[in-house]
């Protein structure tokens, strides 16, 4: 019958009329076919829209929605669309500066990205030091935009740059990859005020240029202190009906949806791949191009979040003021120095590294010139080392006046 229909228009010169459906979106969407958006705008996906009767990319505009939540079940295509947003967003760093970090509490998802120069750093969500440590620089870096912002005055990134003229003030994104498991490390920990960090950063992050991109298996797994500040939400196929009743999406539109296919304000999306293929490796090799290419470019490498290294060699040692270095903060890991003057006093179980922290306190006072002696060649430093140990002796109070006279000079 079809071929008949069609034989007979062909033959009587007939148009060939529109076709009251949209052509189904692709499987698997390779993400070259997306455009560069340029300026804030990402492109993620494409995205059917049948009231127009037209199938368009998908822009996160991070400047007006601020931070994005992906939720869906285990092998919907969470960590894909993570890293498809974080590579689409570096594809115009040339044009765009931008700087990324990851969190990853989803089993190493994110690996590959950490050879783009725009990441910072990919942490493992169990790297509580590196993971409190990024934390406090983002709230550095908020505290400081916040300032510098307002005095324009400039109410998002791109307002900045264009008032300013400092076109290379970068956007930082952060991605957290498995929320469940990042709110059990974290949430609850006494006296880390990780969450509590992020929390704020949520709230004031958007004016500022610093976003957080989510990932869970449902909505519920994100607090309401969070999910009050995400603006945008990429669902993907979820394990039970009632997850897409809280949502707002029809509970039959993704069933045996292929991974990466997600409804996003009511229409339907395929979250596009690097390198077109549903393979890791293959994306991977699509990610290192990518990074090479950025980095021929020029794109310099985004500031890392570095471990506290539990060696540190004295030379790499720098200067603090004209104190006695003897290692670095566990804060900022810039050099931590102590005054060479008065009583200074080491303690610690034993091996616990009294004497290499005596031993580094002298040599970098000789180095750095911070304590020299008066005229005649007196010392001006002496050292007792186990001062514990003159208790009893002949010698208790000779070094219980030298501790003395120490303490008031």
């Amino acid at each position: 019958m079809l071929n008949s229909i069609q034989t007979a228009g062909a033959t009587l010169g007939l148009a060939t009329p529109r076709k009251p459906w949209l052509v189904p979106l692709e499987r698997v969407l390779d993400l070259a076919q997306l455009p560069v958006a340029g300026g804030p705008a990402i492109a993620l996906e494409m995205q059917g829209e049948p009231g127009q009767q037209r199938q368009s990319p998908f822009l996160f505009d991070p400047d007006s929605q601020g931070n994005l939540a992906v939720l869906g079940t285990s092998g919907s295509g969470k960590s894909t669309a993570l890293r498809t947003l974080l590579l689409s967003a570096s594809r115009d760093a040339e044009q765009n500066p931008l700087h990324i970090y990851g969190i990853d509490c989803a089993g190493g998802a994110l690996g590959m990205l950490g050879a783009l120069p725009t990441v910072g750093g990919i942490i493992a969500g169990e790297d509580g030091e590196r993971v409190a440590r990024l934390m406090r620089h983002l709230v550095a870096t908020a505290t400081d935009r916040a300032v510098r912002y307002s005095a324009l005055p400039a109410s998002t990134l791109s307002d900045y740059r264009q008032v300013s003229g400092n076109v290379s003030e970068p956007r930082i994104i952060v991605v957290i990859d498995g929320m469940a498991n990042f709110r059990s490390s974290y949430e609850f920990r006494s006296g880390d005020t990780t969450f509590a960090a992020l929390a704020q950063l949520m709230s004031v992050g958007r004016q500022v240029g610093i976003h957080f991109i989510l990932s869970a298996d449902r909505s519920g797994v994100i607090p309401s202190a969070l999910n009050a500040n995400i603006q945008q939400n990429v669902v993907l196929r979820l394990a039970s009906s009632n997850d897409y009743g809280i949502l707002g999406v029809p509970a039959d539109i993704l069933e045996d949806a292929p991974a990466g296919r997600a409804v996003i304000d009511g229409n339907e999306v395929q979250i596009a791949v690097l390198g077109g293929s549903a393979s890791l490796g293959e994306q991977s090799v699509a990610a290192q191009q990518l990074a090479d290419r950025l980095r021929q470019t020029g794109i310099a490498a985004a500031p890392a979040i570095e471990r506290l290294a539990e060696r540190i060699p004295l030379s790499q040692l720098g200067a603090d003021g004209g104190r006695a270095v003897i290692g670095v903060a566990d804060a900022d890991l810039l050099p931590v120095g102590i005054a060479p003057e008065g009583l200074v006093v080491v303690t610690g179980p034993f091996r616990s590294g009294k004497t290499t922290t005596i031993k580094t306190f002298v040599r970098t006072t000789l180095r750095d010139g911070s304590q020299t002696g008066p005229a005649g060649g007196e010392p001006s430093m002496i050292v007792v080392e186990s001062a514990g140990d003159f208790e009893g002796s002949s010698a208790e109070a000779v070094v219980a006046s030298l501790i003395k006279a120490a303490r008031k000079d």
